[in-house]
């Protein structure tokens, strides 16, 4: 095995770890569901957010949540379903409310859709994938973007 990465077998989202050091000096956390910055990736893409902690949970009701506090928590078995630009839409997403804040959801998206847009996630042809999956969502999930708001992703990402 690499040394460089440790594989986690069995993870339906193909996360990987890179070793990187000592966690909190109190707590041991669990290494397939904990992730310190730098260390996730979803479907073999590094996902970074600064000094944010990624985090998985099944049990939360959503795909992901921000929880204001330097941990993102996401649900890999909901991001399972999803094709790898929604799931990297989503942690996007839920960075950009470390960055712009949450009381305006329009400019998390739009940082959100910037953000994919510089890391190379969202292509155009993956954009294009993005809005219609955003536009007519499976399973229920994410819910219904409307037109205006699919607009202004439009705009942000070619601004």
């Amino acid at each position: 095995m690499n040394s460089r990465r440790m594989p986690i077998l069995g993870m339906v989202l193909a996360l990987q770890v890179w070793p990187a050091g000592v966690a909190h000096a109190n707590a041991t956390p669990n290494y397939d569901t904990y992730f310190l910055p730098d260390m996730f990736s979803i479907d073999r893409t590094p996902v970074s957010c600064g000094a944010t902690i990624f985090e998985l949970d099944k049990n939360l009701p959503v795909a992901g949540v921000n929880k204001g506090n330097g941990h993102i928590v996401l649900n890999p078995e909901i991001l399972a379903g999803m094709p790898s630009v929604l799931k990297l839409y989503v942690a996007s997403h839920e960075c950009a409310y470390s960055v712009v804040g949450r009381k305006n959801e329009s400019a998390a998206a739009c940082w959100a859709v910037r953000n994919g847009r510089d890391l190379g996630w969202f292509p155009p042809e993956s954009f294009k994938l993005l809005l219609k999956l955003l536009q007519h969502p499976e399973g229920g999930w994410p819910p219904a973007v409307d037109a205006v708001a699919i607009a202004a992703l439009q705009k942000c990402y070619a601004g």
